[in-house]
């Protein structure tokens, strides 16, 4: 079956040009052609964008014209848009050093009459036909993901609000429970042995239920776009403080030595106290968890490149493989541990890592299976503030 001929749109003033050509194309015999011809560039894009005789798929473009240039037919072709219709192909009367504006502009090729040639002109239309058909499928394909990142991003709005009103309306009846068994717990008359132990366990299934319906509302409040920071200078040292005071009882009672290096300098970061207070605990009550029985925890802060300040948390835990750190950082994916006795959600670490990116920071981990493993997080330097006397002594000088 013969294929249908290839219309060829020539917007060429001159009628010798014009024929000469027409004459290369047809004494190739490689295709079948169809010709419309346009004196003018106006004519020339009212035949592209409203044919007569059919789409056009392909125009040979010269670069004057009487009324308009080919930069000018280009972007009267394009309407908005960032290539035209169908493909382009401009034909030259001389050298010009508007090659790279012609491409930019929407066109597939440029060549010079006075070197063209019948099968050089018949390779640069076919040439032509096909970067285009390329192009404008790589715009369909870059159109359809902007148009599925949309619909995801919609969807996944979706689900955090709906993760955010479920979690406040599980929170307030379960208060209720855990309430309800504490004053049972306590009551009059004491309860038996067994009840007690029945009351044990439904108040530690109630306070995992709550710790988690805490850690999905926070993570649903992050991916909404509500959560709000209190950024400010923060002294690393008086925080870590603050955790060490914290977490010791736990590491005590897993017999780990928890060691806080000695920091010289304030190391004053950009973040929200409460935040990375947050992000520190939760690092440091990993390590715990997940540690060896008698072994260690060292937490360092140290000074990065960039202007920026890293506190790692460092454990001798059983240490994670290279498939475990791909899956790290997924909401509710604990690595194998969810038949383990260690109780947790699989939430926190998450939300640690989207509060470290929301102020601005990253958060990352090296690990050695068998070894243990080093959990960081990098914030922002806080800008140096002079008081008074130091920003007049400045001034002064």
């Amino acid at each position: 079956m013969s294929r249908a001929p290839l219309h060829i749109l020539l917007i060429e003033d001159n009628a010798e040009d014009c024929a000469d050509m027409r004459q290369m194309l047809l004494q190739t015999c490689r295709r079948r052609y169809a010709f419309s011809e346009a004196r003018l560039g106006a004519a020339g894009v009212r035949l592209v964008l409203e044919p007569e005789h059919g789409p056009v798929d392909c125009v040979l473009l010269d670069y004057g014209l009487p009324d308009m240039n080919a930069l000018e037919v280009l972007a009267a072709l394009n309407q908005d848009n960032d290539m035209p219709p169908c493909p382009v192909v401009v034909i030259t009367g001389a050298l010009i050093d508007e090659g790279q504006r012609l491409l930019a502009a929407g066109a597939q090729d440029y060549i010079a009459k006075r070197w063209v040639s019948a099968e050089g002109l018949t390779r640069a239309i076919e040439n032509a036909i096909d970067r285009f058909a390329l192009q404008r499928e790589r715009k369909r394909i870059e159109q359809a993901l902007i148009i599925a990142k949309a619909e995801a991003e919609s969807a996944n709005q979706a689900k955090s609000e709906f993760l955010l009103r479920m979690s406040h309306e599980l929170r307030s009846p379960l208060n209720v429970i855990l309430g309800f068994t504490q004053l049972i717990e306590n009551g009059t008359p004491v309860p038996t042995p067994g009840q007690q132990n029945s009351i044990k366990q439904v108040l530690h299934a109630g306070w995992y239920l709550l710790d988690l319906i805490n850690e999905v509302l926070e993570l649903s409040t992050i991916e909404s776009g509500n959560m709000r920071l209190s950024m400010q200078t923060v002294c690393i040292s008086e925080l870590m403080d603050d955790c060490h005071a914290m977490i010791q009882t736990q590491a005590q009672e897993r017999g780990l030595v928890l060691a806080f290096g000695h920091i010289e300098k304030p190391c004053l970061v950009n973040a929200d106290p409460m935040r990375t207070k947050q992000v520190l605990l939760n690092l440091l009550s990993n390590a715990v968890k997940y540690n060896r029985d008698a072994g260690s925890i060292d937490v360092r802060c140290s000074a990065t490149p960039g202007q920026g300040v890293r506190v790692s948390v460092q454990d001798t835990g059983q240490g994670l493989s290279a498939e475990q750190l791909t899956q790290l950082f997924e909401p509710f994916n604990r690595l194998g541990q969810e038949s383990g006795t260690t109780a947790g959600t699989g939430v926190g670490l998450v939300v640690s890592k989207r509060l470290v990116e929301l102020m601005g920071g990253r958060i990352g981990v090296e690990s050695t299976v068998g070894v243990g493993s080093i959990f960081w997080f990098e914030l922002h330097v806080a800008p140096l503030v002079m008081n008074a006397d130091e920003t007049a002594l400045h001034s002064a000088l």
